[in-house]
């Protein structure tokens, strides 16, 4: 099993108001790919530099999974020919990489205390 990480920008009208249905719908692709993922990130609602099929804005997806070498050609082809897919982009990552956690799960810092005024020293002439 080879291992990926794609970025697949897809319509917002299938994720109007529903990035599930977005979800699902990459899952169900690279599943019938045989493929099985370790981690789906929805990075958000952006607007597109230039219009892309009439669209001026896409839900972009972050997708590491993991499937056989010679399926990957037959998962591409399919998210090509779905029309709410905008654009995609499979890379071939290296099974020792850590996959980086997903920034809208991360739970925040503690704000740092603010630091106590340093004392201030005696005039000199006192």
């Amino acid at each position: 099993m080879n291992h990926y990480e794609m970025l697949c920008i897809v319509s917002t009208r299938l994720a109007e108001g529903n990035p599930a249905a977005a979800q699902e719908m990459i899952a169900g692709e690279i599943a019938k790919a045989s493929g099985q993922i370790q981690s789906l990130q929805v990075m958000g609602r952006k607007r597109l530099a230039y219009p892309i099929a009439r669209q001026q804005e896409g839900l972009y997806l972050l997708v590491y999974f993991s499937q056989p070498p010679a399926s990957a050609p037959v998962l591409r082809a399919n998210l090509r020919m779905n029309e709410f897919v905008l654009r995609i982009l499979i890379l071939k990552r290296d099974a020792s990489d850590p996959i980086p956690p997903d920034p809208a799960s991360a739970v925040p810092a503690e704000p740092a205390a603010p630091a106590s005024p340093a004392p201030t020293p005696a005039p000199a002439g006192a």
